[in-house]
Order: structure tokens, then C-alpha cells, then sequence
């Protein structure tokens, strides 16, 4: 059992049997298939983050930041320079009219982005 979030194999292969267990991949599909595992992490509407950081000594907190700000940040690449600059002229507008930069606006931004990308 990993005590810190450096064993990304360990990591992943309990995500992985979570998963297989409310897909109909194999645990084994899913480690061959980061972007499938990303996917179906994604598309679970609740991630028993708390039983599956337990199996692996690490807090709950410790392994959602390490899958979202380090491995879908990795696995999803970096943003595409033309992306970044829309961004930062859509943000530089809403600070100049003092708009929230919250969740509703993300969901504005998110449709005008050529790929999806993390929102954290």
C-alpha cells in the first residue's frame, strides 16, 4: 500500500477496479486506456474517492488533487496557445467589468474552447 501518491501503477490499478465494477471494461482495458479511465472517472456522478484513497493509505484529499492536478492535467496536455489567449482576453474583459469569474462563467468559456480541457 503507497503511502504517498508517487506509485502511479498502485494508484491507478484501484481506480481501475473500482471502475470495472460499474463498466463493462476490465480493469486491465482500462489501464492499457488512460483516456478511457479518464472518461469513465468523469462520467460517474459520485467517485467513492474516500474508500479508494482508504485502500491505498492516502487521504481523500491526496488522491482527488493528485488524479485531477497531476494525472488528467497530464494526460490531457497543454492548452492550446490560441485557447490560452482567448482566455486571458475573455478574463482581462471581466475584470475590467468586475463579473465574477465563477463557475457560470467557465461554463461560457468552456463551448468557445477548441478541446475540452480541466476546469480546476
Amino acid at each position: 500500500m503507497p503511502k504517498t501518491i508517487n506509485d502511479v501503477q498502485s494508484l491507478l490499478a484501484v481506480l481501475a477496479e473500482y471502475l470495472q465494477s460499474v463498466s463493462p471494461y476490465s480493469a486491465a482495458q482500462l489501464l492499457e486506456n488512460h483516456a478511457l479511465l479518464n472518461q469513465l472517472v468523469c462520467a460517474q456522478p459520485k467517485m467513492p474517492w474516500n474508500c479508494l484513497a482508504s485502500k491505498l493509505g492516502l487521504t481523500n484529499q491526496q488522491l482527488y488533487r493528485w488524479y485531477f492536478d497531476t494525472f488528467q492535467r497530464n494526460l490531457c496536455g497543454h492548452m492550446d496557445p490560441a485557447d490560452m489567449q482567448l482566455l486571458r482576453h475573455y478574463i482581462s474583459i471581466a475584470l475590467r467589468n468586475e463579473s465574477p469569474l465563477d463557475g457560470k462563467f467557465q461554463d461560457l468559456l468552456k463551448p468557445l474552447l477548441s478541446r475540452q480541457v480541466p476546469s480546476s
